[in-house]
């Protein structure tokens, strides 16, 4: 894969990922799989957890700073799914919060027959368009707040559909390329 520079000129070449609103936009369609390696909440023990979480997050930054690009990044964390799962579709909708740098995560409306023909809210974590202002380990925060987020809605069970939204879990999803970005 080619290297980037860090720094650009107004006449350097764009960077090799599509931008983010060129990949999540209203009628996209994305592919959803079972994935084979849900991360977990660690265990809680004297330690407090928030501070055993941030130390996690803060250490693992280390290697990932050494990497030239966010798209080699993501090619070193690729999630795995599980291949032999039948795969679900959504169709985005609407934006609810989208953005790059602050934002880790972009919450849309969508609709999915496989999930009944409702409308569903998802959020979804992207580690490439999040900003680094605090050198973390994007991929290491992403698989914490997705396991934090599904242990709170595992332990919510009875208010689901209620007074909270329903859980549908947790997918990977297939991201639509365009060729102008392809290495």
């Amino acid at each position: 894969m080619p290297r980037h520079s860090r720094r650009r000129s107004s006449t350097s070449t764009p960077p090799r990922f599509a931008p983010i609103h060129a990949v999540y936009r209203p009628g996209t369609t994305l592919r959803l799989f079972s994935p084979s390696n849900l991360p977990t909440v660690p265990p809680r023990d004297d330690e407090s957890f928030f501070g055993k979480y941030y130390r996690h997050i803060f250490n693992d930054s280390e290697r990932a700073r050494i990497l030239d690009s966010p798209l080699e990044m993501c090619a070193e964390h690729e999630p795995q799914y599980d291949a032999g799962s039948t795969p679900k579709s959504i169709t985005l909708h609407e934006a609810l919060t989208a953005g790059e740098r602050e934002r880790p995560t972009h919450v849309w409306t969508a609709r999915s027959t496989n999930f009944g023909d409702n409308l569903l809210v998802i959020r979804l974590y992207d580690p490439l368009y999040y900003g680094d202002n605090y050198h973390t380990n994007r991929f290491t925060q992403r698989n914490q707040l997705v396991a934090v987020e599904k242990e709170v809605y595992t332990r919510l069970e009875s208010l689901q559909g209620k007074l909270i939204p329903r859980f549908h879990g947790v997918f990977v999803a297939e991201i639509p390329g365009d060729a102008r970005y392809a290495a």
